[in-house]
């Protein structure tokens, strides 16, 4: 029978959870005669319906009442970011064994060659792999030497060992020290057809013609997201042809990159976050993107702001959420002419829009007020402002006057949700007495707050988005 310290062995604060938690969590099935065997809790792998489990009748049953598994599976669903609660629940029962495995092999980290390995002996156990939804490939951010166990991951052909993964997550990691500039390396990208979603945090590319080759690569991608990343943007291998050539008087091995160079992204969703050279991104993603429906640009510099404003006009009526930052500490007359850079009007299909208000500074504030101005003959039915609170003061100076005028104006129009999301050092309580009392028209009518720390990462999109 399971002890107390068997279950505490078990249990691990890490999220996502390591490959060393999935396997303490399958030897203690094993090990415990009254815990679930492995055999039936892994019985459901292959099926995406956890109701489709039968509750298996106990001894209790006869006596007492017992929650229906639909709604068990809820309770559990709830703590999807808890791995001790879920392995608990794991070793509770055989009919709880799906929902909670489910949840504890959706995302899985690989950091190194001791995580690749033990990664390497689950996946060949057709019973987990099914499980895996979102994979992360972090690598080492204090060494510059190559990281050959990262090549050697590549080279397992996972797209056949995970059938199920839908989101790549690839962090920390300096590009040439992997695959170099070798094309050939990115054949292996070509065979991930379910993978939808590409992370890249802290990645540092050769040059531009890479990181676009490696976006390129993946058959299927539909939302990419961008932070920290960076390349030489003086140098260039040669590796992608100028668009719109064409195949004739080739030599077979540039075909490919012809192909590559005028092929057309499917993406619904772009972020580019901090330190994106923009200059570069967005020109490609006019050229290569033009049904995009949900765009982030959560810190948009003063040199910025026009090419922002005309990829946005671009993009027309297709855009229907935008999450969008200015940084203006020392450009006090753009920030009040913001609406000569940007111009939203254009984007007639936009359904909710975010501002990302880092700074409440008095001189830098003056954007937002034009921004809401633009959408005011806008079915817009939704907003969205990140802001930092350290004082309620701050919500006392002249610009938010403005803001509130025009939130006013708009929630008796369109507008049915003004949500703020408070990221700052202000307590929970004193930040939603200072907005309740900056915004005393909206109070029981659209406001609303919800109080996120700064690590905490919240995107706003349409639910088809997410």
């Amino acid at each position: 029978m399971c002890s107390n310290q068997d279950i505490s062995n078990a249990v691990s604060p890490q999220w996502p959870p390591s490959i060393d938690a999935a396997e303490d969590l399958s030897q203690h099935l094993e090990d415990c005669p009254h815990s679930p065997s492995p055999s039936m809790a892994t019985g459901s792998f292959y099926t995406d319906t956890r109701s489709s489990l039968s509750a298996f009748p106990s001894a209790r049953s006869a006596q007492h009442p017992r929650l229906p598994q639909e709604m068990i599976d809820s309770i559990i669903d709830h703590h999807h970011a808890d791995p001790a609660m879920l392995r608990t629940c794991a070793l509770v029962s055989r009919s709880w064994v799906h929902a909670s495995q489910y949840h504890l092999f959706y995302s899985i980290t690989i950091d190194g060659p001791a995580t690749l390995d033990r990664f390497i002996a689950m996946i060949s156990k057709s019973r987990l792999r099914s499980l895996i939804r979102d994979l992360r490939i972090k690598g080492d951010p204090n060494t510059r030497r190559p990281q050959n166990w990262i090549r050697k991951l590549l080279q397992k052909q996972l797209s056949n060992r995970l059938p199920r993964l839908h989101t790549l997550r690839i962090e920390t990691i300096e590009w040439s020290s992997i695959l170099g500039v070798d094309k050939d390396g990115f054949r292996v990208f070509t065979q991930f057809s379910t993978v939808g979603t590409l992370h890249l945090f802290g990645v540092e590319f050769p040059d531009i013609d890479t990181f676009r080759r490696l976006v390129l690569s993946f058959p299927h991608l539909s939302h990419l997201f961008l932070d920290t990343v960076s390349w030489d943007s003086c140098k260039t291998h040669g590796m992608l042809p100028v668009a719109n050539m064409t195949p004739r008087h080739v030599a077979p091995d540039r075909i490919e990159d012809i192909t590559l160079a005028n092929r057309r992204l499917q993406l619904a969703s772009v972020v580019l976050g901090r330190s994106c050279d923009t200059e570069s991104l967005i020109p490609w993603l006019q050229r290569t993107s033009l049904d995009l429906c949900s765009v982030e640009l959560p810190s948009v510099q003063f040199e910025e702001a026009t090419l922002a404003g005309r990829f946005l006009k671009g993009l027309g009526s297709s855009l229907q959420y935008l999450r969008l930052g200015c940084k203006f500490d020392t450009a006090y007359d753009m920030a009040t002419h913001i609406g000569e850079r940007i111009d939203l009007t254009q984007n007639s299909g936009l359904r909710t829009l975010n501002l990302v208000v880092s700074d409440l500074q008095r001189h830098v504030l003056p954007w937002v007020s034009p921004l809401l101005f633009q959408i005011a003959n806008m079915n817009v039915g939704r907003i969205v402002i990140d802001i930092w609170l350290y004082d309620p003061n701050q919500l006392q100076t002249e610009p938010w006057k403005r803001i509130h005028d025009h939130l006013k104006t708009l929630t008796r129009r369109s507008v049915r949700e003004v949500i703020f999301v408070h990221r700052g050092l202000l307590g929970e309580r004193e930040a939603r007495r200072a907005l309740d009392g900056r915004f005393p028209d909206l109070v029981g009518h659209a406001l609303q707050m919800q109080y996120r720390p700064a690590s905490y990462v919240m995107n706003w999109r349409p639910k088809h988005l997410r």
